[in-house]
């Protein structure tokens, strides 16, 4: 367990870092004194290599050497849960903001709540609505579209 924590720290901080360059890169920080679209995600990959950074240091130090299961049941459901993640994030641009998240939502809401489908179309399209209007229309950052908007 010792050794799975600290590559995930390492893995986790890297990543942080290459969202922040690349952030910093290509959305604006700041618009007319006003926070731009830039400053969330910088945020949070600080956050998250402030919490790698200690991981890493807290692992280091520990004594613990518990073996980790790979390829439980419990790991197979997250490692399908992140190939969705990432299949999520390149068929954004693609089919359009919109229609890939209700489904995404839907569809992660489905398998995790084993709720019925009124529920599931509910809660999915509160999900959509509320992130569209968010960012679209109080925040003006402009969301991906595709074919299917």
């Amino acid at each position: 367990m010792k050794k799975a924590n600290i590559v995930a720290s390492i893995i986790f901080a890297v990543f942080s870092i290459i969202v922040i360059a690349y952030t910093a890169d290509t959305l604006p920080v700041v618009r007319q004194g006003v926070p731009g679209p830039g400053v969330f995600p910088i945020i949070v990959a600080g956050v998250m290599l402030i919490c790698s950074i200690s991981i890493f240091l807290t692992y280091v130090r520990s004594k613990d050497d518990t073996p980790i299961d790979l390829f439980s049941e419990g790991t197979r459901r997250a490692y399908l849960t992140m190939g969705i993640m990432l299949l999520y994030l390149v068929l954004t641009p693609i089919i359009g903001f919109l229609t890939v998240t209700f489904m995404f939502s839907a569809g992660t809401i489905k398998w995790f709540s084993k709720r019925g489908l009124v529920y599931v179309t509910a809660v999915s399209l509160g999900i959509t609505v509320f992130v569209h209007i968010t960012f679209s229309m109080i925040l003006n950052v402009p969301l991906p579209t595709g074919f299917l908007i």
